[in-house]
């Protein structure tokens, strides 16, 4: 059985970006508790924020876990919870590319070995993506829910394009 927060981020598949004046207002309300940001950036076009982080903060959230306190940064979250050290189903991934960090779900993997994350900001949407192996940084399980961290190998295997654009 999949874990609360991942059940939670599924529901949100599709969300997506609309570039200019017309922004989503879901993706704005992610950024509603950063007032500096709320007041600034986000008023404009929500294209303009990386919100991976904002997005896993909701699932965590609502799967009633406290996310990490910066979870606005996507590199907060190799910090966050226990260390897994594998990508265990529901498990938070953090990937570094270059200066740049994206955070999100582990939800399966490829047959070609690569890791497919549940993440918002992908392709500018919610949506399932496969990244490389080597990217990851960390795997990271919620302190609240040790207790249920899936075995390692225990992966679904899935289909999603390769990423290209986060990380």
């Amino acid at each position: 059985m999949e874990p609360k927060w991942l059940q939670v981020a599924r529901q949100y598949l599709g969300q997506k970006e609309v570039p200019g004046p017309q922004s989503n207002p879901w993706i704005l309300g992610l950024w509603a508790k950063i007032p500096w940001i709320w007041s600034t950036v986000t008023r404009k076009d929500d294209t303009l924020l990386p919100w991976c982080g904002a997005f896993v903060r909701l699932c965590l959230s609502e799967a009633e876990l406290t996310p990490p306190k910066a979870w606005y940064r996507a590199s907060a979250y190799v910090e966050y919870g226990i260390n897994v050290g594998y990508p265990a189903l529901g498990a938070i991934g953090i990937i570094k590319n270059g200066k740049q960090w994206h955070v999100g779900i582990i939800a399966g993997k490829d047959h070609a070995g690569n890791i497919i994350m549940l993440g918002g900001n992908q392709n500018d949407s919610v949506k399932l993506s496969g990244f490389k192996p080597d990217l990851f940084k960390a795997y990271r399980w919620p302190d609240q829910s040790y207790d249920k961290i899936p075995f390692a190998g225990s992966l679904p295997i899935l289909s999603a394009a390769l990423s290209t654009s986060e990380a």
